[in-house]
This record gives structure tokens, sequence and C-alpha cells, in this order.
């Protein structure tokens, strides 16, 4: 296992960990930060490296975003090595993505249609649509 924590989480680090940088590599960021793989998925479903690169190295704000933070309250109970299996943006299966993100991908989705007078109901929505 792992000494330290998860740079997002602050759960101990376990087998698996990944770098992330703060500042994305795109943005001129070098340095890096070890986090779970499950919570670099969620960093990078959440935001995008422009959102990523205005936020940097400020952990607490990315932690205080209300959807880090509802991630953060469900991941907290999980043992170091929680793997859960995910899906990106595009649906893709080739990604990590924990049941949370998914459903944070369809609260999003909802909010979009509500935005545009739609219904708000998932009807006929599958899994490999984008909610651009």
């Amino acid at each position: 296992m792992s000494e330290g924590t998860c740079w997002l989480c602050a759960r101990p680090l376990g087998h698996r960990v990944e770098w992330h940088h703060p500042l994305p590599k795109s943005r001129g960021g070098r340095e890096t930060v070890p986090v779970h793989p499950i919570c670099h998925r969620t960093l990078h479903v959440t935001f995008a490296n422009a959102e990523l690169a205005r936020i940097g190295t400020d952990a607490e704000r990315l932690r205080a975003h209300p959807a880090l933070a509802r991630f953060l309250g469900w991941i907290s109970g999980k043992s170091p090595d929680f793997h859960a299996r995910t899906f990106g943006a595009s649906g893709s299966t080739e990604t990590e993505e924990s049941g949370f993100s998914r459903a944070f991908r369809f609260d999003k989705l909802n909010h979009h249609k509500e935005m545009a007078g739609g219904s708000g109901r998932y009807s006929g929505i599958g899994m490999s649509e984008s909610i651009h």
C-alpha cells in the first residue's frame, strides 16, 4: 500500500496511485499530486482543463464545488482501493467513473433539459449520448 493521502479526498492511498497535474500540462503545469484513480477520473469528468487551470492548486476550492462535495461525501467511507467502473462524458467504457459520476452526468443532463424548457425526464436517453 502506498503511504500518504489522496490530494483530493484525503483518504489514505491504496495500491494504485495516479498522478494528477493540478495545473494541467496543456496549461504549463509540471507539479503532480497523488490521487486515487477514481478521484482522478472524477476530476476530469467534472472539470475541463480550462476550469482546472483557473482553479489551479487550490484543492479546498475544488472540494467546495457542489459536484465534488457530493462525490467526496459518497467516497469517504470507501476503502482506499475501491474501484468502480465508470463512463466518461461520451459514454465510453474505456475510462473509470463512479456510480456517483454517472448520476452526476444524468443530473447535469436533466438540468440542461430543464433550462431548455424540456420536461427534465430521461425518456429515451442512452448512456452513449453526450451532455455537452
